[in-house]
């Protein structure tokens, strides 16, 4: 079963899943400003697992625990980020997005988790439809000091998808753009 393309990843133990080594010079393992991005995935969950990791990357090197991940809090997908904001003071800040709709089981759906750098815009898109957003700025307004998402210092932990998750997932990609460019040039994000 998949959305295009005839074939689609199946997870359906709970040892299932992806591991994805850290190599230097890569989106992943950045320490510096990683800009605009979009993550997106096709997924059709068998069931919905509470507590089912879509991804993450997370690290602890500095002590604190330092990353993203992207799970299913009650019933619903949320975007966890952890210490990758810093607030007016320079200090890093947790910050999650949590979709409005609840996830449906064994049906395909579209996910999108977008940051936009010029504006701050921070947003979950599942199926064409904005779940959630925030505005990463110092003000809280489009524009206004975006902050610029970053992995703490030296950590490069492994990348994990799929974690205690059962369905299908097809055509995951990172983009370096935010989601509102992306869908102007791609068949993949509509």
């Amino acid at each position: 079963e998949a959305t295009t393309g005839g074939s689609a990843a199946l997870f359906y133990k709970k040892e299932h899943r992806i591991d994805i080594a850290p190599r230097e010079n890569l989106w992943l393992s950045s320490h510096g400003d990683l800009g605009s991005f979009s993550m997106e995935m096709r997924l059709s969950p068998l069931v919905v697992r509470e507590g089912a990791v879509l991804f993450s990357r997370i690290g602890y090197l500095s002590g604190a625990k330092n990353g993203l991940e992207i799970k299913v809090q009650h019933g619903r997908v949320s975007a966890c980020f952890y210490g990758m904001f810093k607030d007016n003071e320079g200090n890093r800040v947790n910050k999650t997005v949590s979709a409005r709709t609840p996830l449906a089981a064994k049906r395909w759906q579209h996910y999108v988790l977008s940051y936009d750098r010029v504006t701050g815009k921070l947003s979950q898109i599942i199926d064409g439809r904005e779940e959630s957003a925030v505005f990463m700025t110092e003000t809280g307004e489009p524009s206004e000091g975006a902050q610029g998402p970053t992995f703490a210092g030296s950590d490069m932990p492994k990348t994990v998808i799929a974690k205690d998750y059962s369905g299908y997932l097809d055509e995951f990609r990172i983009s370096y753009r935010p989601f509102d460019e992306l869908k102007q040039t791609s068949d993949l994000a509509s």
